[in-house]
Order: structure tokens, then C-alpha cells, then sequence
């Protein structure tokens, strides 16, 4: 009766082991998905004491804002201005009601530096 068990047992672990085999084989065979189509956002740094950017904001996609926030920041936030049609410049909506915010773990020490993401592509 031992033999008969032990035939079993040979027969599931090589039936086990031929499964395996083949699950491998197949998982080595498949072609890897396509890349996915994704870009990197940009990023524009701002120099906080001049109040310029370095360069112009790309206004149709999502981009970073970095720079190097003061001692004793603990927020930076970002909006924007939108001037009416009628081009008076002394009456601008101001851009999203919440800006976009980096916010610090403690109030910073020295200059530390900063990074806010502008999620919502911005009308020109």
C-alpha cells in the first residue's frame, strides 16, 4: 500500500510541476503591453523675491511651479488673474478660488525650496 501512495504522490507532484512548467512558459511567451502615451509635465521655477518666472507659463497642460520659499514660509499658493474682455486691468478675476498650495511641515528655515502643481490646464 506504501507504493500506491508514493505513485500518487509521484504522479501529483510531476502533474504539479508540468502545470508550472507550462504557466511559465506561457507568462515567458506573452508580448509586454504597449507603453503607455505620457509626457512629463513641465515645470517653470520662480524667483519669489524678483516676482518672476523664468520662463512663460505653458497655459494648455498641467505644469509644476518650483522655486525657493523665504524663512518662515509655511504656505505657498498660486493663483492667477483673469482680465476682463474689456481689458481694464484694475478689475481681474482672481483664478481658482482655492490656488494650487505647497504646504510646509514647519515654517521654513532659510530658504528651503518649494513645488506646486498646477493641475487644470489655464485659459490663455
Amino acid at each position: 500500500m506504501p507504493s500506491v501512495t508514493r505513485d500518487a504522490a509521484a504522479c501529483s507532484l510531476t502533474a504539479l510541476l508540468v502545470t508550472a512548467l507550462a504557466a511559465q512558459v506561457t507568462a515567458q511567451s506573452a508580448a509586454p503591453p504597449p507603453a503607455a502615451k505620457t509626457r512629463a509635465n513641465p515645470q517653470v521655477t520662480v524667483d519669489v523675491a524678483a516676482g518672476a518666472f523664468d520662463r512663460d507659463l505653458p497655459f494648455d497642460v498641467p505644469f509644476f511651479i518650483s522655486g525657493r520659499a523665504p524663512e518662515g514660509t509655511v504656505t505657498v499658493e498660486v493663483h492667477y488673474a483673469v482680465v476682463p474682455e474689456s481689458g481694464d486691468l484694475s478689475t481681474p478675476a482672481w483664478m481658482p478660488g482655492e490656488g494650487f498650495r505647497w504646504i510646509a511641515d514647519r515654517p521654513t528655515v532659510g530658504s528651503e525650496p518649494f513645488l506646486v502643481l498646477v493641475r487644470a490646464p489655464l485659459e490663455p
